[in-house]
């Protein structure tokens, strides 16, 4: 019996793959050195947990309204209206079980087959099967290292068709913790009014940036880009709530219904209980931010100190808590996949291959770890190139 056709597209997540045959290498007895993962080694904070297990003892155990729970919708609003510096209320907002389901329904609504949308790679894994399995091609656009791979919309605009329909962006990046100017955000504001774009800016990681300052937006540019606008955001990053699975889509109420129908004839929504530890999220104490945005950037120049000795080169990061490090020097006539696979099976260290964002030649480092237990890897990653 064969399969439909659009199952082609959805292939597995290379960073869960890595960290899958990390696991298994831990469970045959060897002490693995996971660096692979793009997941906080913070608790959520007791308070978000407090909420979720008092709402689910009293009784939030019924299905969600499939666009999420009003109160959780306007904590949204309240929150991105401040961020953006423009009025957002809770009918533009739309609940989702984890940002990734979000932007893949973002996808579904906004590209009809054929179209086009423009990256700037390198990317994360999961736009190029997202935007495939929506009927659209992902066009990517590479971003100059030697500028630290920051957003350079000139070539955004060299990239452009006549079926281009859309730019995807995300700050600070993954992989490389790259930002963007302000300048950048008002030229590709001029762009998309230009040339009648959509932009979706996938914005998971806003609160985990190392520069000062507002965060730099479109909608904060260019107030008039708000009904072209679809911005994807969620807890997971920033308050340690991977496992929650609690996203949402900010978008113009036009798109609302669209979007909530997908999310109604698929997941129906999140779950109840969880929504109220969502709330507590928005709504609580957020001091706890600073003091991890602190510890990743500190961890951040470690690893660029240490593989800067090792004489490789690494973009420094700007935000989230990735690096991206040029191994090409390190290739023995192969490439990143085989160099990584090596690495894990040689010294138990296991990081990502570029080559799943769009940056071959590359891998991709994640420090949202222990300090001891980066360290290690970061030494057994000396030993193995030394070795």
């Amino acid at each position: 019996m064969k399969l439909a056709a659009r199952t082609a597209t959805l292939t597995t997540s290379a960073t869960m793959a890595f960290s899958a045959r990390a696991a298994e290498l831990a469970r045959s007895g060897r002490r693995i050195v996971s660096l692979a993962a793009g997941e906080p080694d913070f608790a959520t904070p007791g308070h978000i947990v407090e909420a979720m297990v008092e709402a689910a003892r009293g009784g939030a155990t019924r299905y969600p309204p499939a666009l999420g729970l009003p109160a959780l919708r306007e904590a949204v609003a309240k929150t991105a209206s401040a961020r953006y510096r423009v009025p957002i209320d809770g009918g533009q907002v739309v609940v989702t079980p984890g940002a990734k389901l979000a932007l893949w329904a973002a996808f579904q609504v906004l590209i009809d087959p054929g179209d086009e949308v423009l990256v700037p790679t390198p990317c994360w894994v999961s736009y190029a099967p997202q935007i495939a399995h929506a009927g659209g091609r992902m066009i990517p656009v590479p971003m100059a290292p030697e500028d630290g791979f920051r957003l350079d919309v000139e070539r955004l605009r060299r990239a452009l068709t006549d079926r281009t329909v859309a730019i995807v962006i995300n700050l600070p990046n993954n992989p490389t913790g790259a930002m963007a100017s302000d300048e950048a955000m008002r030229a590709l504001g001029e762009l998309a009014l230009e040339r009648d774009l959509w932009i979706v800016s996938d914005d998971i990681y806003a609160e985990l940036r190392f520069v000062a300052g507002p965060y730099p937006s479109p909608l904060r540019e260019r107030p008039e880009l708000a009904e072209r606008v679809v911005v994807i955001d969620g807890l997971s990053k920033s308050h340690a709530m991977t496992g929650w699975r609690v996203g949402y889509a900010i978008a113009p109420k036009r798109l609302v219904p669209a979007l909530g129908g997908l999310i109604g004839q698929t997941a129906t929504g999140v779950t109840t209980f969880v929504q109220h530890g969502a709330i507590a999220a928005l709504e609580g104490d957020d001091t706890f931010l600073a003091g991890w945005v602190a510890s990743y950037r500190r961890r951040s120049e470690r690893v660029v100190t240490r593989m800067r000795e090792l004489g490789l080169t690494v973009a420094r990061p700007e935000g989230a808590f990735y690096a991206l490090i040029d191994v090409t020097p390190c290739l023995q006539g192969e490439d990143d996949l085989a160099w990584a696979t090596r690495l894990l099976d040689q010294a138990g260290v296991a990081v990502v291959p570029g080559s799943a964002f769009a940056a071959p030649g590359h891998v991709r480092l994640s420090y949202a770890c222990g300090d001891e237990t980066l360290e290690e890897g970061l030494d057994r990653i000396a030993d193995f190139l030394r070795g």
